[in-house]
């Protein structure tokens, strides 16, 4: 388990800072230079050694040039990642609709990772563009060191061999108390950081790491994969059958009749907020070796027209976040993996035939329109769930705010 601890870096002199601001500029044309390089290359760079940072000119010094290159490829990495999921996407569509009648051809007869094997797709995202305002640093570039000779500053971030002649650009700041917390909990300090530019100056995020992760399983060795559909009138429903969290909708109305931002309000959504962790207490943990869910973001957008305006606000409310938080933490104390995949048509299709059609699904049923299945729609769609998984279309994990 992994937690980010922020530090304020605007302590330091308008000369440092000065110094800073030509170092983001400089690293953002960097990293922007090695993405277009990049971007139509069919491999990618598997170190980023002297041969390959040396590509592009800059004045930065090699060890700086590094890190734009590690950070160049994450970039390309990830919008390939999505490229290919709308591709997947795309792929869906046309095979429900050849499946649906009933062609014979190498699209409908293979399964998408023999189908997709050695062919070229197209972008379907355009050319990223790194704005430059986090920059990620590994332990080649800087040091993080405690202060024994000031009594204000107690934290120093040095960061070495950016601007040529070993020079060192160190910059004061302050230990956090949730940096102490950590420490005495026995958590350890991760050597690399990331820097932050913002409207309100310079910050460095500090990483710090559960001592006990590195021992943790994948899983349990009799556990089973479980796939999870989420929801409202269910929060929580288990490629297995099982049903947890029914009483979410209750409380999710019970909020929408109070007066925003009463007491009564308050206490209502602390109820959810408790609700959500006692439904994650009781997921059987202990039969799972990998957790597999949808990684739902900006549910409600988008969605006026679509749904009535009530239960907008019941989406509102769900509070999402904080069950993928409850889960990931669950899944870490419970040595259990948790894996994302994209939840694209889950509701829709037929676990059975595989035929996408959304008129299959009415409220709590579905009824294949094609093939007659008959299933309780969340159950049909944890088992799609599920399936993305074991044919190997799921994504790493998303992307928790900390509270």
């Amino acid at each position: 388990m992994i937690r980010r601890v922020s530090h304020n870096l605007n302590f330091a002199t308008s000369k440092k800072k000065e110094e800073l601001d030509s170092f983001f500029d400089e690293y953002a044309r960097l990293v922007n230079a090695f993405i277009q390089l990049y971007w139509n290359q069919k491999s990618l760079p598997s170190r980023a050694d002297s041969e390959v940072y040396s590509q592009i000119d800059s004045w930065l010094m090699g060890k700086a040039r590094k890190c734009a290159v590690n950070q160049a490829t994450k970039i390309v990495k990830s919008t390939r990642k999505k490229s290919r999921q709308l591709t997947y996407k795309a792929y869906q569509k046309v095979y429900s609709r050849a499946k649906k009648r009933n062609k014979d051809i190498a699209l409908v007869n293979q399964r998408w990772g023999e189908w997709s094997k050695d062919r070229i797709f197209r972008h379907r995202v355009s050319l990223p563009f790194f704005k430059g305002f986090s920059i990620d640093l590994n332990s080649d570039l800087v040091r993080i060191q405690e202060s024994k000779r000031s009594t204000f500053f107690d934290l120093w971030i040095r960061l070495g061999s950016i601007f040529g002649n070993r020079q060192s650009l160190i910059l004061p700041t302050k230990h956090h108390k949730v940096s102490r917390r950590l420490e005495n909990k026995g958590w350890k300090q991760k050597s690399s950081i990331a820097i932050r530019k913002t409207t309100k100056g310079y910050f460095a995020d500090v990483y710090w790491e559960k001592l006990e992760e590195s021992t943790v399983k994948t899983g349990s060795q009799t556990g089973s994969p479980i796939g999870v559909d989420i929801g409202i009138q269910k929060l929580l429903t288990t490629s297995d059958g099982q049903q947890l969290g029914k009483g979410l909708r209750s409380k999710l109305d019970k909020l929408n009749r109070r007066k925003q931002k009463s007491h009564n309000w308050d206490q209502t959504v602390q109820e959810i907020k408790d609700y959500i962790g006692y439904t994650t207490n009781r997921f059987p943990w202990n039969k799972a070796s990998v957790v597999v869910m949808e990684d739902i973001k900006n549910i409600t957008k988008n969605t006026k027209g679509r749904i009535n305006k009530t239960v907008r606000k019941l989406l509102g409310h769900w509070n999402i976040d904080l069950l993928y938080r409850r889960m990931v933490e669950k899944a870490a104390a419970n040595r259990v993996q948790l894996a994302f995949v994209n939840p694209a048509y889950s509701s829709q299709t037929c676990f059975s035939c595989k035929i996408v059609n959304k008129k299959s699904r009415t409220k709590e049923k579905f009824q294949c329109k094609d093939c007659g299945y008959a299933d309780d729609a969340d159950h049909n769609a944890s088992m799609n769930i599920l399936q993305k998984f074991l044919d190997g279309h799921f994504t790493v994990a998303r992307s928790i705010k900390r509270m």
